[in-house]
């Protein structure tokens, strides 16, 4: 863990009860402060007054991974919850002469929370060893899902480099998996790494109502997953449908914009622009559709609408 001071004072912390285990934080050059303000309020007896307000935050650097950032108990106040990795220095610890010594650990801020999680390490090479992922999970909560998964976190996943993911304490549902995709819904793919010979992992970050598909050996199997909460639903024959229908149909939304023709097929009909056609085999005559979800209807007379091969043209 990286800790950043962010004063223009050497700060000791004093870690243990006996005032002897003291960490010496040294000025990092970076003086974080709130913008003040000064009100002149004239003179009192002689001596000027004024007030001062303090407004936003100036050079408090970004989040980074494995780092925490020490700061003026009236910076950490102006933070508030807004961040996590920012802290002010503890209670002041006095030597017997009454002077100022160190503090007694560090102030947390509201936003931060114990990191009680595991840590662990996971590494994938290829074939040949010439690439691969690494994860480090440092804090976060391991968590038991359903599925042929090779871990899932409550956490926060940060792409350090093409071969490095961290997983840090969050609360994000993070998947660590073979061949996964996210086939509906709000996640992110976090990383995806062949490692050669039909071989994936890869790293989802998923959102409630998400659905993942979890693929095995050349994607001759598959298993479907729905998000909910920290948890994993295997999907019935009836949804997993719905789902291919409305993916298939938001393609052919998709696809349809903006275009004078768009071909769909599936045999033994088609469709192909605004117009329907169905051969001999129904023995239809073409229709013109006043919309692409009168035409979408239509097709779904034919065959689910999953079954059918969509064209741009």
């Amino acid at each position: 863990m990286n800790i950043i001071n962010l004063t223009p004072h050497v700060i000791n912390i004093v870690c243990d009860e006996s005032d002897e285990k003291t960490l010496t934080i040294e000025p990092s050059g970076i003086i974080a402060r709130c913008v003040e303000q000064r009100e002149d309020l004239g003179v009192l007896s002689g001596v000027p007054v004024s007030r001062a307000t303090y407004g936003a935050v100036e050079n408090l650097p970004e989040p980074q991974s494995d780092t925490i950032y020490v700061v003026s108990a009236l910076v950490l106040m102006a933070v508030g919850a807004s961040r996590s990795d920012v802290f002010a220095p503890g209670p002041a610890v006095r030597d017997a002469a009454g002077q100022v010594i160190g503090c007694k650990g560090l102030s947390a801020g509201p936003a931060y929370q114990p990191r009680n999680g595991v840590f662990e390490r996971h590494e994938w090479r290829s074939t040949n060893g010439r690439w691969g992922l690494e994860i480090d999970v440092r804090g976060a909560v391991r968590l038991n899902v359903s599925g042929d998964f090779i871990a899932a976190y409550r956490g926060k996943a940060i792409r350090l480099a093409e071969d490095s993911v961290v997983v840090e304490h969050g609360t994000d549902f993070v998947l660590v998996g073979g061949d996964l995709v996210l086939y509906e819904g709000m996640g992110t793919q976090i990383a995806r790494v062949n490692l050669q010979s039909n071989r994936e992992v890869t790293v989802l970050v998923v959102s409630d109502g998400d659905i993942v598909v979890s693929y095995g050996y050349k994607r001759r199997s598959s298993a479907w997953y729905r998000v909910s909460g920290f948890a994993l639903l295997p999907l019935t024959a009836s949804e997993k449908a719905e789902a291919k229908a409305r993916r298939r149909k938001a393609a052919i939304e998709m696809t349809f914009a903006g275009k004078d023709t768009v071909r769909l097929t599936n045999y033994p009909a088609r469709i192909a622009g605004k117009r329907f056609w169905a051969n001999e085999y129904n023995g239809s005559e073409p229709r013109e559709a006043e919309s692409i979800e009168q035409l979408i209807a239509w097709a779904e007379e034919i065959a689910p609408l999953a079954e059918w091969k969509i064209w741009g043209v």
